[in-house]
């Protein structure tokens, strides 16, 4: 039966034959590449690469590959799909790149033209191998990698070195001659020595226990009383609370030595993160009062960086060491005041107000150089004199009387350099000779006493304004009578001479 266009039955009939043999086509597909025919299996495939006689080869490979394993003795760079390299050395090469996130393995044979294959027995051996090896899509690769005859074994890693020392020596040790267990050393040590639990070290190869390295030595904890009186020596130990946490004494620890090497700011850094680390510790006075010494050696330091800056005739560097020293003076009366408040040691707080009273004459001469006004201060005074009045203490009172004289003596001074009226001058000096008599008569045998004495017979020889020869060497004569061996003889000897030769 024909159909209105002229064809034959229906067009269905037609599809039917293709159909059949498009399922035939995709079944021998299947059943002659069993390697890509199940999606969730690795396909391993091997490709020859010509080693040109320079060494070089390349080879091109999917985009998405990645380089996974390459022989020793060989360079390779994989970029967007092209492998280059070179082979060092001679022999068959082989490279392993890795396709579609592990779906795939291509192995790369690199073969220099004349070189004669291994047997191919012992090829499909490898080949099995390396596919049975072969882990599946989305796990994690495991292969054992077997070294090369030809790649010299990996030495073991040397046993790790510590330093240990106190202060700048050091010395190289293994981690095995440290504490026991293993621990080293730690870079600040512990001030009090702690027993060690066990008693044994180490166990050494001979079996039988070493004895633990010496830890190196620390500053040694002041226990006894601070004497009073004429007698009282300054101490230069580091006072720290047994109780103490190994923390807070290696903090405390590091901060005295920097400031004892002139590292006024990372010392004042140190401090403050004590106090921020360990909020309640027992040693915040001890601490709060290296603040404010440290602050003041800073002041010191750019006072005098000042005078350096004016001799230069710089004014503008001048003013800015100034302020500097006037902000690190201000800085250390506050930690003063601070350890005065807080603290329960009574000879501390004593020492602490004659350490303020000193910040204190330090902001206002500081004060007196930049403003050029020098006007009288009787806060100072008053600081001084709280230090030693109604106590016992006559270390710490000629101490203080000595820094009330040095005061009116720095404001005589500044009066002189801004060229105020010669009474108002002179009775600054005055009061300063005054007080520098007082001491050296009331604490004849103390060292201030051989100061204040210099002080008089300098100020009555080298300033304008007070110049008494005769009391000057009447002053130098006294001061190498009482004191032969004092560190002023030499110029007090040379002084005198010198009037007496021109002048008297």
């Amino acid at each position: 039966m024909k159909t209105g266009n002229g064809e034959k039955g229906s067009p269905s009939k037609l599809f039917r034959p293709i159909a059949a043999l498009s399922f035939l086509a995709m079944f021998l597909f299947s059943a002659f590449c069993p390697a890509r025919a199940a999606e969730n299996d690795a396909w391993v495939e091997y490709r020859n690469v010509a080693i040109g006689e320079d060494g070089s080869f390349s080879a091109k490979v999917p985009a998405e590959a990645r380089l996974v394993k390459a022989d020793t003795g060989l360079r390779a760079e994989l970029i967007e799909g092209s492998l280059r390299g070179t082979v060092e050395d001679s022999g068959t090469k082989e490279i392993e790149i890795e396709v579609a996130n592990g779906a795939g393995l291509i192995i790369l044979r690199l073969i220099r033209p004349g070189h004669s294959e291994e047997s191919g027995r012992k090829r499909r051996r490898e080949e099995t191998a390396a596919s049975e090896r072969r882990p599946r899509k989305g796990t994690q690769p495991a292969r054992e990698e077997t070294p090369s005859s030809t790649t010299p074994p990996i030495p073991p890693a040397p046993e790790p070195l510590v330093l240990r020392g106190w202060g700048s020596s050091f010395s190289k040790q293994p981690r095995s001659a440290s504490r026991p267990g293993g621990e080293t050393a730690p870079r600040v040590t512990r001030l009090l020595p702690e027993k060690e639990e066990g008693g044994a070290g180490e166990r050494g190869e001979s079996g039988e226990s070493e004895e633990p390295a010496a830890l190196p030595s620390a500053p040694q904890v002041v226990l006894k009383p601070v004497p009073r009186g004429e007698d009282k020596v300054e101490d230069t130990g580091v006072k720290i609370d047994v109780t103490a946490k190994q923390g807070e004494k290696a903090l405390f620890v590091l901060g005295v030595d920097l400031a004892a090497r002139g590292l006024y700011t990372d010392a004042i850094r140190q401090f403050k993160r004590l106090l921020k680390e360990f909020p309640k510790t027992r040693l915040r006075s001890e601490v709060e009062l290296r603040i404010g010494e440290a602050y003041e050696a800073q002041g010191k330091k750019f006072e005098e960086e000042a005078l350096r800056q004016k001799d230069l005739r710089r004014s503008g560097a001048a003013a800015e060491a100034l302020d500097e020293a006037i902000s690190n003076y201000t800085s250390a009366v506050e930690s003063y005041r601070s350890v005065i408040e807080k603290t329960r040691d009574l000879d501390q707080a004593d020492e602490t107000q004659l350490r303020l009273a000193r910040a204190l004459h330090g902001v206002v001469r500081t004060r007196f150089e930049k403003t050029n006004t020098p006007e009288d201060s009787p806060t100072v005074v008053v600081e001084y004199l709280k230090s030693f009045v109604g106590k016992s203490d006559t270390h710490l009172a000629s101490q203080a009387r000595m820094g009330i004289a040095d005061y009116y003596r720095d404001l005589g001074d500044a009066r002189l350099l801004v060229k105020m009226e010669s009474k108002i001058v002179k009775r600054a000096y005055e009061r300063a000779i005054e007080e520098y008599d007082g001491v050296a008569k009331e604490y004849p045998g103390s060292p201030e006493a051989e100061r204040a004495l210099f002080e008089i017979a300098r100020l009555y020889d080298r300033n304008l304004e007070m110049r008494q020869f005769d009391a000057a060497v009447k002053y130098y004569e006294l001061l190498l009578k009482r004191f032969p061996g004092s560190r002023f003889a030499a110029e007090a000897r040379q002084r005198r001479d010198w009037i007496r030769k021109n002048y008297l």
